[in-house]
């Protein structure tokens, strides 16, 4: 597997508009983000899995129909769940060569309120 530092070892640059998209979100725990992968479209390139901050997406077991093993997200679950959970931060949607990946970001003062039912007096 091709780890992160080493991607940027073999490419030896790194986008600046990337690198400081991704820290000013990774310095705001505001968000909380989620992605859709496009299993028809995705060829299983695997760069989404290098740039991913939290190590959330991997190659799926299965097939799609152009014959491709193609990317997963796999949502954290666990006592490390909060650790682990998308940011939202877009690096892996801004990497693929296919266009595969929508990113969803939520605010986490926004989940809560939308997972709270009114209650009537």
């Amino acid at each position: 597997m091709i780890t992160s530092e080493r991607f940027l070892m073999l490419t030896g640059t790194v986008p600046n508009g990337i690198l400081m998209f991704y820290l000013i979100l990774a310095g705001s725990r505001t968000v909380k983000g989620r992605i859709e992968i496009d299993r028809e479209r995705c060829k299983g390139c695997g760069l989404c899995i290098v740039v991913c901050p939290k190590k959330q997406i991997e190659i799926s077991d299965t097939l799609n129909t152009k014959g491709y093993y193609p990317a997963t997200f796999q949502e954290a679950e666990g006592s490390d769940a909060e650790i682990k959970k998308c940011t939202g931060c877009a690096l892996c949607a801004v990497t693929c060569p296919d266009i595969a990946i929508e990113v969803y970001r939520q605010e986490k003062d926004q989940a809560k309120e939308t997972k709270e039912e009114p209650k009537e007096d």
